[in-house]
């Protein structure tokens, strides 16, 4: 178990401290790719339960939640990406025959907002003039 762990861990630090270092795109490119595998398997867990989430949906939108961080902040641009999410969410769930379509929906919205939105104040934090340092602490307290 513990070489497992070291093995991943000479894999793996070089490939987030290279985009955390580099900060701006480098890094919310990997926190959305990132983003984008947690939804993947978050949607796989979900559909394990016996409902049937939207993954075409939600890994989308999750990823757009957190790459729209990184552009210029604007109120207008989020409020408009999570209304269209929600509306194209509605739309599909109004052709889908599925036992619950409603669930599904909430389900589709619900982990692509949660991971989407948690993820994106993971990218901004970068952004902050300190942001290396807390990305560092944050790094070290998950990991060890």
């Amino acid at each position: 178990m513990l070489k497992q762990r070291v093995l991943s861990a000479i894999v793996l630090v070089p490939l987030v401290a290279i985009p955390a270092w580099l900060g701006g795109w480098w890094f919310t490119g990997l926190v959305a790719l990132m983003t984008v595998l947690a939804a993947w398997e978050l949607g796989e867990l979900l559909a394990k339960t016996g409902d049937k989430p939207m993954p075409y949906l939600s890994i989308p939108l999750a990823a757009l939640l957190v790459l729209e961080g990184g552009l210029a902040p604007s109120a207008q641009r989020l409020q408009l990406l999570l209304v269209a999410a929600v509306l194209i969410g509605l739309t599909v769930m109004l052709f889908r025959s599925t036992a619950h379509p409603g669930n599904d929906w909430l389900l589709t919205l619900g982990a692509a907002v949660y991971l989407g939105m948690t993820m994106r104040f993971v990218a901004l934090l970068r952004g902050l003039p300190s942001g290396l340092g807390w990305i560092i602490v944050a790094a070290l307290v998950t990991w060890i």
